[in-house]
């Protein structure tokens, strides 16, 4: 189980961490965006300061409509207690979490500032 919060901007909120290429875990906080399809998007400061391995440039298409072309890389998560490698792609922005990590689970929020916000594996 994971627990997080809604921020006052009603942004719902969860700290995951990110594993280096050294190994050294670092703390994200990170905006869930039901928007966004893909596992999760980090600022190219936080993905070079980790090391994280290049993957490929992907045609993403933004919310607006337009198409960018984004770089992803391979990165090492902690979430739901578990190790995983994940493709993580950089953007400028703060930190998100899209539908992919979400993935066989369930997403609970109280929309309030300072309200609940709690995912659980689905069984």
């Amino acid at each position: 189980m994971i627990n997080g919060h809604v921020n006052e901007a009603l942004e719902a909120v969860v700290v995951f961490e990110v594993i280096g290429a050294d190994g050294e875990r670092s703390a994200i906080n990170a905006i869930i965006d039901t928007g966004f399809s893909e596992y999760v998007t980090l600022p190219l400061n936080i993905i070079q300061s980790c090391g994280f391995e290049w993957l490929e440039t992907s045609k993403c298409q933004l919310a607006d409509g337009s198409i960018v072309l984004i770089d992803v890389f391979e990165a090492g998560v902690i979430w739901n207690g578990a190790e995983r490698k994940l493709p993580v792609h950089g953007a400028e922005g703060g930190p998100l979490i899209g539908n992919s990590l979400l993935r066989g689970s369930r997403l609970m929020i109280d929309f309030e500032p300072l309200g609940n916000l709690t995912i659980v594996p689905l069984e």
